[in-house]
């Protein structure tokens, strides 16, 4: 029988065929003491720095709500919903927290994006001072290095744990003490309709536009240190992929989850960094991952919109294509803020998993630079509480719903 390419067979009735080195590797991990408990080369991973501050919490309790009783109201249930690229991984069927009903709001002591942005901020300051003191003590080695406060928009959805199972935590009413035991990730695949709505209301924002780009991403595996690297192409006029950037996994040193129950979605914060190799790579080893990226034959009836001939997604037993993504985004920014839309095309060569959908985020880059700048803690809370009115009013609307209902 002919060899088929995993991101070439059909895995599920869509209807669609479905790096680093050694040195820059061993500093990165000894400087931020990776402890993420998932292998790095996970399909969509971050790598975890070591004491990551971050919680998750509920906006939209209300203040005539019993606090020393952990129930939600009666109008928030969890109900199960149909997310196969996750269930096929975990082998886990999932939940979500939604509100059924118009039920009308009680007394609530501060505004929602208040509470929203003092969780972030008792996270986001104690976060940069871990890594300020990093990019003090280590200087050189930040070269090329960027902080990244970004805002992305979903659902907080909850899978069943061996000691703690779905069916218990169904059970009325909701208790949030259940849904701490619970195993949770963040979707954040968006109907075009939520982009389209947001569009409409940039200028109201004080959003422009940018730029519009299409790229294609290769996730490189090194095996010489089970590292991951990205590598950022583009094709050029004749049509062919070419290499214009090379980055190191992102590290994420904050992360925030809110469910936000009086809105449609659900809110992350993350606080991350990317490091650029572009310029760091030996000779040799660029001309690895080069070799990798010339033998990709693009093929948009693929996942991801690309295909390696048999053998040759591995560069000389050391960097080997773990996935690929193939995004179309639209920019928008302000003084103060960056807004993507991305519509990305995602195949994972570990899982023969893919999966296409649009998301969005938001970048705060302004309140880096104050962070940068040593600003004191009033000007990055009001800030914090300004992005937050404006992520409140246009952002945790979704009109269609994201996931199918089981």
């Amino acid at each position: 029988m002919a060899y088929i390419p995993p991101h070439k067979r059909q895995p599920d009735s869509s209807g669609r065929p479905s790096p680093v080195p050694d040195s820059l590797a061993l500093q990165f991990k000894k400087v931020f003491k990776s402890t993420s408990s998932r292998p790095n080369h996970q399909a969509n991973d971050i790598v975890h720095a070591s004491m990551v501050p971050g919680n998750w919490s509920v906006i939209g309790k209300r203040d005539d709500h019993n606090d020393h009783d952990d129930a939600f109201p009666s109008y928030v249930h969890l109900l199960p919903v149909s997310l196969e690229v996750f269930e096929r991984r975990n082998g886990e069927k999932s939940l979500i927290l939604v509100k059924k009903g118009n039920e009308v709001q009680g007394n609530v002591s501060v505004s929602p994006w208040v509470a929203i942005a003092e969780n972030v901020q008792k996270c986001l300051w104690p976060s940069f001072d871990v890594v300020r003191k990093l990019m003090e003590s280590h200087e050189d080695f930040f070269d090329d290095t960027k902080l990244k406060l970004v805002a992305r928009f979903g659902k907080s959805v909850f899978f069943g744990t061996q000691k703690f199972s779905l069916d218990a935590a169904r059970k009325s009413p909701v208790l949030e003490s259940t849904l701490r035991k619970l195993k949770r990730i963040f979707y954040t695949g968006l109907p075009a309709s939520f982009k389209e709505k947001i569009v409409n209301d940039v200028h109201k924002i004080g959003l422009s536009f940018v730029n519009l780009k299409v790229t294609y991403y290769i996730k490189l595996l090194d095996s010489t240190q089970e590292d991951v690297i990205f590598c950022k192409c583009k094709l050029d006029g004749d049509k062919i992929l070419q290499l214009y950037k090379v980055k190191l996994n992102p590290v994420r040193h904050m992360g925030v989850d809110l469910s936000c129950i009086d809105k449609d979605l659900d809110l992350r914060v993350r606080l991350y960094s990317t490091k650029n190799l572009t310029t760091s790579l030996t000779d040799d080893e660029m001309h690895s991952i080069k070799s990798l990226i010339n033998s990709a034959i693009i093929d948009p009836n693929v996942r991801g919109g690309l295909r390696w001939p048999f053998g040759k997604s591995v560069s000389e037993d050391r960097y080997e294509v773990i996935g690929i993504w193939h995004t179309v985004s639209t920019a928008y920014k302000s003084e103060s803020l960056r807004l993507k839309f991305r519509h990305a095309d995602r195949f994972d060569f570990i899982w023969s998993i893919g999966e296409t959908t649009w998301e969005t985020e938001l970048f705060m880059k302004k309140i880096v630079s104050e962070l940068e700048e040593n600003a004191d803690e009033n000007t990055i809370s009001d800030m914090l509480k300004s992005n937050m009115k404006i992520i409140w009013d246009h952002f945790l609307s979704c009109e269609e719903p994201i996931f199918s209902m089981n």
